[in-house]
């Protein structure tokens, strides 16, 4: 027994290993500047910030984290809406009492994404089919999938899909897949196998909440999932019990799947519903949080990407600098890069091929092509084009797109990370075939292949990084500072830095940044700050009552400090700024730092 415990550690320990140092080297050069910068991608420093307010909130504050004061200073706003992430948030705790830096952690959990990610189907491929070697290489499929490599631009929360393969290993071990819809008579009269089976499905019921707890859209996809899986046993119990001799075995078997199901949505809805029930009951009367009908196109996948070379590739960096005017117009990359690999799509047919016949084969199949079908939104778009003969072809999602939750989620794209785990899980099929058959001679080899092949495809090489730094000496100076006040970032405008900057000096902000902008009543309502929006002329007439009172609005709200960002202005807008400031603080001595990237008005002691 000891012996085999020592056996698993150090095939877990091999395993992990293996990863990590892909994962340092197919990101490099990240590991070069690990405490130092994140993955470009602007939307990283809400993440960061996200990060900091979890510590901040519960170790510091000790109040509630969906609710802050630090940002749309100050009325303070929800997060409720708002990805933040808490399972990664807890994780970085202990490393942020530690002392660590904030980008050294944000990194950290970026490697635990890959090595996790790899790990997580290297089980399930492994439990599946029982070949190290072929999971091993689903493992990779999966955790450096082009899908992944895109979302590290800026959404911790969303290449944070390492415990999705883990949610599935435990529904999979309470609903086997190579039984599906059967009647075992003997394993059913048997108190062991129930009792194991419903121990998997609390514990999945516990990993579907922590992906709920990492990112939501994770969990909707895997309910999903879960409907599918779960509504075939279900259906073929049905189809299969009626012709059986045993009269209560169809019975006990709806009985007992129907039980498991409950007890996995019972362990679910009691770790999320604190967090989920308010947010359902925010989200109803948040007209601001609905996905529009332009998000939904502009977010959906084109038909064509799912073929399309990533673009991160250093092979066709260049093609897709001519396609920006094109097919690629207005599309962020974390979200148009799906691209699943030509030789995953080939193992895939060979194990669709091999395994026509088996259960187990055509639900991954299904899967990965019912996760594909979703993710092209609720029309069929052609590289670039949505309209044909007059007419829009809806897809799938089109029936999806009112329910409940998935009614918020504006980004159909996002189901390829379904797509990548089931098509992993097929070339993991593929290759364990070439270890149990003839289909290749030497196996060892050809799963390396397969594996340098996939790799080959998916390479990111350089991973860009920011380049523009955070930790700005000014702000570590005011961190300093004594007593409450706040800081006014100009432009007034949702730029990510400005929460970066807030991490360093520990300052609410008026304004902020969120995944989607809510109404901000102090802006609004505040004619000073209404002048300084970019939409706003500098000869506007509010311009005349905001230089009247417009410093004493500020200093009686408390905004000791604002800072201009002239790297966010460009063209006219940096001449229209210079215009206003010079009519609202006059007398006001200011700082411009030397490579003329801000320039600091100090509005009170």
């Amino acid at each position: 027994m000891k012996n085999c415990i020592l056996l698993r550690l150090r095939d877990a320990g091999i395993i992990l290993v293996s990863y990590l140092a892909l994962t340092l080297l197919l990101t490099w050069p990240l590991a070069a500047n690990f405490a130092t910068t994140l993955p470009d991608g602007s939307d990283g420093w809400q993440h960061l910030w996200g990060l900091w307010w979890m510590k901040r909130a519960i170790v510091d504050l000790h109040t509630n984290p969906y609710f802050t004061p630090y940002i749309f200073y100050p009325k303070g706003v929800s997060l409720l809406l708002h990805p933040l992430e808490p399972f990664n948030g807890l994780i970085s705790i202990p490393f942020q009492v530690a002392g660590l830096g904030l980008p050294f952690i944000y990194n950290l959990l970026v490697v635990v994404s890959f090595v996790f990610s790899g790990y997580g189907v290297y089980l399930l491929v492994r439990y599946l089919t029982g070949v190290r070697v072929a999971a091993f290489v689903a493992g990779l499929t999966y955790s450096f999938s082009p899908y992944h490599f895109a979302h590290l631009l800026g959404q911790l929360n969303l290449a944070s899909f390492q415990w999705l393969p883990f949610y599935v290993l435990a529904l999979l071990k309470s609903w086997p897949i190579n039984n599906m819809g059967s009647i075992e008579i003997g394993a059913l009269g048997s108190a062991t196998r129930p009792a194991k089976q419903g121990l998997w499905a609390a514990v999945a019921g516990v990993w579907l909440a922590i992906n709920c707890y990492t990112e939501w859209t994770y969990g909707v996809i895997l309910g999903l999932f879960t409907v599918g899986l779960v509504g075939g046993h279900v259906i073929g119990i049905v189809r299969n019990g009626s012709g059986d001799r045993v009269g209560g075995e169809l019975r006990r078997s709806l009985r007992g799947s129907l039980l498991r199901l409950a007890l996995l949505i019972g362990v679910w809805l009691a770790l999320v519903a604190p967090l989920l029930v308010p947010m359902i009951v925010e989200a109803r009367s948040a007209t601001y949080i609905q996905a529009t009908e332009y998000e939904l196109e502009l977010f959906s996948a084109d038909l064509t990407d799912a073929f399309m070379p990533s673009a991160f590739h250093p092979f066709w960096k260049e093609l897709y600098e001519g396609l920006n005017t094109t097919h690629y117009m207005g599309r962020h990359p974390a979200e148009r890069v799906v691209f699943v690999g030509y030789s995953v799509l080939t193992l895939s047919v060979i194990a669709l091929w091999r395994g026509r016949k088996r259960r187990e084969v055509q639900l991954w199949a299904w899967s990965a092509l019912g996760a594909w079908l979703l993710s092209l939104g609720p029309y069929l778009q052609v590289w670039g084009q949505s309209g044909f003969w007059g007419m829009h072809i809806p897809m799938p999602y089109k029936l999806l797109a009112d329910l409940p939750l998935l009614s918020i989620m504006r980004v159909p794209s996002r189901f390829m990370v379904m797509a990548m785990l089931a098509l992993a899980v097929m070339v993991g099929y593929a290759l364990a075939a070439s270890w149990t058959g003839r289909l290749f001679r030497n196996k060892m080899r050809t799963s390396l292949l397969a594996g340098g092949l996939i790799v080959a495809e998916f390479i990111a090489l350089p991973f860009p990084l920011m380049q523009r730094p955070y930790d700005v000496a000014f702000y570590r100076e005011i961190a300093n500072e004594p007593g409450k006040f706040a800081v006014l970032d100009l432009p007034i405008a949702p730029v990510a830095a400005y929460m970066g900057y807030a991490t360093v000096h520990g300052k609410p902000i008026v304004s902020g940044y969120l995944s989607r902008q809510p109404p901000d009543p102090f802006v609004n309502d505040t004619p000073v700050l209404r002048y300084l929006l970019n939409s706003t002329n500098a000869d506007d007439p509010i311009g005349e009552e905001a230089a009247r009172s417009g410093l004493n609005e500020l200093r009686q709200a408390n905004v000791r400090y604002v800072v201009v960002h002239w790297w966010v202005l460009y063209g006219d807008a940096k001449t229209t700024m210079r215009i206003k400031l010079d009519r609202l603080f006059p007398n006001i001595d200011s700082y411009t730092t030397p490579e003329g990237d801000f320039t600091v008005y100090q509005l009170g002691p």
